[in-house]
């Protein structure tokens, strides 16, 4: 008896004195301080796009809602324009034709869904190692293991883009692209078109860019930017 009222007593515990989150301490302190109660729609509008541009700090929430008090806390097209603007063109990456401007906004994840896209067009074999790589680095699936195993990996997968490039199976120039840093890197027009001719024909289009956008990055977008950048004799650029 004595163990199962300890057990009850801390339940509760849990439940009456468990801290706040940061999105319930920011709304409340919103609610508090305005004398104001979120309509069940501006809630779900809050807590859907706090979780969207992962804003996991109190303080962070709060501007955000502070912010777009502005516009009601609710989905219309002045709170949609700040949300791009102010959030959603900073975040992640840009790519972009260097002569023209053409750019799109894209995220790491984003990034790493294109390439590993175009290495499996190009080359299912380096498509296949270059998947695996990125499951195993960037996404940590089953990268556990000691430093001889991880060294057996890298050498593995090194020999299969080697052999690719070797025996002809993938440009060299389309593994450049692939294996160049996500944060920031460039490739020349001729780079471009010997990615454009690989994937061309292709009948993807899918988003790869930030869905939050009134106009989201595609997949085709990404193949009439690389078509531009040819056409002009530019640079694809990333940063």
């Amino acid at each position: 008896m004595k163990k199962l009222i300890i057990a009850i007593m801390a339940v509760l515990l849990v439940c009456f004195y468990s801290p706040q989150s940061p999105l319930d301490a920011a709304i409340e302190r919103f609610q508090n301080h305005m004398e104001y109660r979120f309509s069940e729609e501006q809630l779900r509008f809050i807590t859907y796009w706090s979780q969207k541009l992962q804003l996991n700090d109190e303080g962070d929430i709060y501007q955000f809602i502070v912010n777009t008090s502005a516009f009601r806390c609710e989905d219309n097209e002045y709170s949609r324009e700040y949300i791009n603007n102010k959030y959603l063109q900073k975040m992640g990456l840009t790519i972009k034709c260097k002569k023209t401007g053409t750019s799109y906004a894209l995220g790491y994840f984003g990034m790493a869904k294109l390439r590993t896209r175009v290495a499996e067009l190009c080359c299912p074999e380096f498509g296949a190692a270059y998947k695996e790589t990125y499951e195993k680095t960037a996404l940590r699936l089953g990268h556990e293991g000691t430093d001889e195993d991880r060294k057996a990996f890298e050498d593995r997968i090194n020999g299969i883009i080697r052999r690719c490039i070797k025996e002809k199976k993938v440009h060299y120039k389309v593994v450049d692209f692939c294996l160049q840093p996500d944060t920031k890197g460039a490739i020349r027009y001729g780079a471009c078109k010997v990615i454009y001719d690989g994937i061309k024909d292709a009948e993807d289009d899918y988003v790869v860019g930030y869905a939050g956008l009134d106009n989201p990055f595609t997949w085709m977008q990404f193949v009439v930017l690389l078509k531009e950048c040819y056409d002009n004799k530019s640079d694809l650029v990333w940063y």
